[in-house]
């Protein structure tokens, strides 16, 4: 990067298109946002159209017609490739420069003895197999322009065992595992892989959690549940300018749990 650096041009994003998956609501909904306020072009999927409606609406008044949805279910792998086609076309014949593979979530919360094959497949489907798929669509445009970005949502957990999580673990630790690998195998294109991994964040899919009585303090060095917005930040600078010299790496942002 050898252009002059200034606060402003290294979160640019101006004439850059990016997909965002599962981006109606949560983490993926948070970092839509920044990426279209840094000027970027934006495609969010999810699997109910009315969710992404309500999304969009709520951001047109802000960034017009920037903002594009796209209903697909990432759990059946092999549409998520399938998509890209229909992503360019969206985007008026232009292609993905920035891909947020956040689409994720834990099909079976199961000891091992009552594990099911649909919940694992569907698991390893959802958070493994369709970033793999959705990445292995996009590149090969990104390769042509010498620039890419790829970012993938993992989880805190894809680092440690838990009771009850094997599909989970197993699928976001293969996750930062992918990241690793295709950091190395796509670098020499001007494309970085980066993930980050959230901790205890207010999601749909921890809200169980956080919304019981006493779940206010958490055992961690900050001691409290995250916002999606607070993944936002971090996921603009990997994406943007700043992050051109920073690939292969998972980042935590858990409030210090890995830390302990």
């Amino acid at each position: 990067m050898k252009q002059e650096m200034t606060v402003d041009s290294l979160f640019d994003l101006r004439g850059r298109n990016a997909l965002v998956t599962g981006g109606s609501r949560g983490i993926g909904k948070a970092i839509a946002q920044v990426l279209l306020q840094a000027g970027a072009e934006v495609v969010i999927t999810g699997r109910t159209q009315e969710a992404l409606n309500v999304t969009q609406e709520e951001f047109f008044a802000s960034f017009g017609k920037r903002i594009h949805t796209l209903s697909v279910d990432h759990a059946e792998w092999e549409k998520s490739e399938e998509c890209v086609g229909k992503v360019a076309q969206l985007l008026k014949g232009n292609t993905v420069d920035i891909l947020v593979n956040n689409a994720g979530g834990n099909l079976g919360k199961h000891l091992l003895e009552m594990l099911d094959d649909r919940s694992w497949s569907r698991t390893q489907a959802l958070n493994l197999f369709a970033p793999m798929a959705l990445t292995r669509a996009v590149t090969p445009a990104m390769k042509q322009k010498g620039w890419g970005r790829v970012l993938n949502i993992a989880s805190y957990w894809g680092m440690f065992g838990a009771k009850k999580r094997a599909t989970y673990v197993t699928s976001k630790g293969g996750l930062i595992g992918l990241t690793k690998a295709l950091a190395v195998e796509l670098g020499p294109f001007g494309i970085t892989v980066n993930a980050i991994a959230p901790g205890a964040i207010k999601t749909k899919m921890t809200e169980a959690n956080w919304r019981q009585p006493g779940s206010d303090h958490l055992p961690l060095p900050i001691g409290r549940w995250g916002e999606p917005e607070e993944i936002a930040g971090l996921a603009l600078a990997l994406v943007a300018d700043t992050g051109s010299y920073i690939t292969g790496q998972t980042i935590c942002i858990d409030g210090g749990a890995s830390a302990i």
